[in-house]
């Protein structure tokens, strides 16, 4: 790559100062007195941390990855497995198809039973 043609967003050299930030990060100390009255932490020291901020704030707004549906993963789990070895086939499957996300019904019983079940309909 040519460096007397920058591109937009790609830096030629990395970046140094990011870098220096987070070789320098450290963990707070504490001393023995008051490691005998606190637990240990783990809190990182809030100390030339001006590019670690943003870099924590990107990472944490990345979306999580979606969940493969139970019918996917039952189908990765039994690929292996032929048709007729049907014990392999529910040992291997049965504890994914109890894994389906979906709510049991509520069925409330009596007056009180309605109200409950419509309180915890309105919650889900």
């Amino acid at each position: 790559r040519d460096i007397s043609r920058p591109i937009y967003g790609v830096h030629n050299d990395g970046c140094p100062n990011l870098l220096w930030e987070l070789r320098r990060t450290r963990r707070e100390e504490l001393s023995a007195t008051q490691l005998l009255a606190h637990n240990p932490t783990e809190r990182i020291v809030d100390k030339d941390n001006h590019l670690r901020d943003p870099l924590k704030y990107l990472c944490l707004a990345l979306p999580a990855p979606t969940p493969k549906p139970w019918e996917i993963k039952v189908q990765e789990a039994l690929a292996g497995i032929p048709l007729e070895d049907v014990t392999s086939r529910m040992i291997r499957g049965g504890p994914l198809v109890l894994e389906q996300t979906e709510p049991a019904p509520i069925v409330g019983i009596g007056f009180r039973g309605r109200m409950n079940a419509r309180r915890l309909m309105r919650r889900r």
